[in-house]
């Protein structure tokens, strides 16, 4: 009998890597962002930057949610829903008082808060900052995941 597996035991980062698909990411990422050069900026700050554990979880959350998408023939995001600026967090020496941030290449779908939050608006706003804060390869897996999930429920709800 094998001995038990430790929870120490960790996958290595190269093997992390080497499962990574930036082409699938970015065709997850295309309804949401037409452009492929942003889109490849996106998948880079997604998959190419933060612990390998993070890129690997979000790698993961994405394509599945992706397959969810595509399973149910969810293509594209509402037309409706023009979304939230999700502005780059800059390190103090950059940001420009009395300027707004700039932002990065992909709009947050709020609908999914926005349900979430039951109508009040104080709550959706704060799962709104919880959810676009942090280092960029948090922030756009966040927004990316919320985008997928909200277009799901939209599409779920819909149906009859």
């Amino acid at each position: 009998m094998p001995p038990p597996h430790h929870h120490h035991d960790r996958t290595a980062a190269s093997a992390i890597a080497l499962v990574l698909d930036p082409e699938r990411l970015a065709r997850v990422l295309e309804p949401w962002v037409p452009n492929a050069s942003e889109r490849t900026f996106l998948v880079r700050c997604i998959i190419g930057e933060g612990p390998i554990h993070h890129r690997g979880a979000s790698y993961a959350l994405l394509a599945v949610a992706g397959l969810i998408a595509e399973r149910l023939g969810i293509s594209a995001p509402a037309t409706d829903a023009a979304g939230l600026h999700v502005p780059m967090r800059l390190p103090p020496h950059l940001e420009q008082p009395g300027q707004e941030p700039p932002a990065y290449p992909i709009r947050l779908d709020p609908s999914g808060l926005d349900r979430l939050a039951a109508g009040n608006a104080g709550i959706s706003q704060v799962l709104t900052d919880a959810v676009t804060d942090g280092p960029s390869h948090h922030a756009l897996a966040n927004v990316a995941l919320l985008n997928l999930l909200s277009a799901i429920l939209r599409h779920v709800e819909a149906a009859p």
